[in-house]
Parts: structure tokens; sequence; C-alpha cells
């Protein structure tokens, strides 16, 4: 099953959120995080992958670190990393953090 993050990037230009885009028509490429570009290539091929798949051939130990505050990968993701490695795998979920784990708390 392909992966795909129903996530809140926004476009600059709109401030669409990047799950508003069409997947089979996606635009020439959009503007993430204010600095990065990312072309319909990318796009397209993103979706695609077997990110899973890929990851299971991996069989070494995992540490797995999820921000609860995370708005662009959901958690689910990480709870699919943790079955698809199994014991071999821990999951962590960090209280009041985001994707980048750089909120800072007190």
């Amino acid at each position: 099953m392909p992966f795909r993050a129903k996530n809140t990037i926004r476009q600059r230009e709109n401030h669409k959120p990047l799950s508003s885009i069409e997947p089979n028509n996606p635009p020439e490429n959009i503007r993430c995080w204010g600095f990065m570009k990312l072309g319909r290539e990318y796009l397209l091929t993103t979706q695609q992958l077997d990110i899973f798949g890929t990851a299971a051939a991996y069989k070494g130990p995992i540490l797995l670190l999820h921000g609860d505050k995370d708005n662009i990968v959901p958690l689910w993701c990480s709870e699919k990393y943790l079955e698809t490695y199994g014991e071999r795998a821990t999951l962590h979920v960090i209280p009041g953090v985001n994707h980048t784990i750089t909120t800072r708390r007190n």
C-alpha cells in the first residue's frame, strides 16, 4: 500500500493544504515550509513508494520517535512502522513536540 500522508504542509502561494492537491494531477511545483520547493515529478513518484515494504528489509534495532503535535506525519504511520519492525522496534511518542521535534518545552 503506498503511503499518502494526510498532512498540513501548506503551499506558500495560496495556503492550501498539500492534502487538497489532486494526487494524479499535482501542480508543477509547490513550496513547503517557505523554503523548500517540491516538483510535480517528486509528488507523483513519492505516492508510489512502498515505504513500509522497503523498511521491513532492515533487520537492525529501531527507535521510533514521534511528536504528539506532529501535523505532517500522522501517528498511525509510526504505529505502522512499529508493526512492520515487530520486536526490534520501540516507539516513543513525545508529548508537546512537532514533526521536527523542535517545539520547546519549559
